[in-house]
């Protein structure tokens, strides 16, 4: 992959009992379009991942995501942190050959290291270990360390 690091994790059946999903996390609608392309321009400025995009662009990468570009969007697996109108992160997952692909996780930078992304892709996890998949799949580009070491914390693992 040469300038990314294909990353996956092993889904468990959640081991302690389910109290139900925070009331600021839900899962993403063809609705929240305009929101998930804010979230990804905002999200993405200044990082390793900032090509320099304009919101237009991200709302047709929003489009185009939610529309299947990358494999069919899974609406029920895919979870947003939300304050009111505003998603504050996200974890956006697709069906890419026939095996969940986080495909982004991002969040607001104003946002980081309160838990918020943690939140939404163990929600995701957990749905899709629900659902029968046995593994959740990611690339991380090269550089991004942060990223990656979020990842390894959840339980992701290189795969070589």
């Amino acid at each position: 992959m040469g300038d990314k690091t294909e990353m996956k994790v092993k889904l468990f059946p959640a081991k302690v009992a389910n109290k139900g999903i925070h009331s600021n996390i839900e899962t993403v609608h063809p609705d929240d379009r305009f929101a998930v392309s804010q979230l990804f321009y905002n999200g993405y400025k200044s990082t390793t991942h900032d090509y320099g995009h304009t919101l237009k662009n991200y709302q047709l990468e929003a489009k185009a995501l939610l529309k299947g570009l990358y494999g069919p969007f899974l609406f029920d697996s895919s979870y947003i942190y939300k304050d009111g109108n505003q998603i504050l992160s996200g974890a956006f997952v697709t069906l890419f050959k026939g095996i969940p692909l986080l495909i982004y996780g991002v969040t607001l930078p104003e946002h980081t290291n309160k838990g918020l992304f943690t939140q939404v892709l163990a929600q995701s996890m957990q749905t899709l270990s629900k659902k029968g998949y046995k593994e959740l799949h990611l690339v991380v580009a090269k550089g991004n360390e942060r990223a990656k070491r979020v990842y390894e914390k959840i339980g992701f693992r290189e795969i070589n």
